[in-house]
């Protein structure tokens, strides 16, 4: 009888924990993703990584602007079509960079949402340290198209789950 209470205690625990880690346990939502613009060259000078939530045609229209400006001979610029009544765009930019091999790209088609925070995951792709590089200043960065929620925080995670960047949404 004991072998037995202790084998359902076990079993228990262990159903908990594999519970918790697949996100059930937790109040985890997951959310579609979809990349809408990506580029290495996206105008920004800072060398710092950034976030910005845009939320409505005029700020797209400005922030597309900025990111294309510097293409020459790229023609009319073709804004990404979005339904600002049900989605919004997240914008992460790498920074300036000093040679090729940079990249940035969304890790999943998903990002969950948890107690008003988004977490979106990215690839955050550097150059080998030994590699031969085109020497041209780059500034990679991705839109990334999220449906609006019940969130106030976008919190940026790369591949190895740590912070890349953070964008506070409250107020927009």
């Amino acid at each position: 009888m004991l072998k037995i209470k202790l084998s359902a205690v076990c079993v228990l625990c262990v159903l908990i924990i594999a519970c918790q880690h697949m996100g059930w346990g937790n109040n985890y939502k997951n959310v579609p993703a979809e990349v809408v613009y990506k580029s290495h060259q996206c105008n920004r000078s800072d060398m710092e990584p950034a976030a910005a939530w845009v939320d409505n045609e005029e700020e797209l229209s400005l922030v597309y602007k900025r990111m294309r400006e510097h293409i020459i001979g790229s023609g009319e610029i073709k804004v990404p079509q979005v339904d600002f009544s049900k989605d919004g765009l997240l914008l992460v930019e790498m920074g300036q960079r000093p040679t090729s091999g940079y990249e940035l790209d969304i890790a999943d088609e998903k990002v969950l949402v948890n107690k008003g925070t988004v977490i979106v995951k990215i690839y955050r792709r550097e150059p080998e340290r030994e590699s031969m590089l085109a020497q041209v200043i780059t500034s990679p960065c991705i839109m990334i198209k999220l449906p609006l929620g019940n969130y106030s925080l976008i919190s940026i995670r790369d591949q190895n789950n740590e912070i890349y960047t953070e964008v506070n949404i409250t107020g927009k």
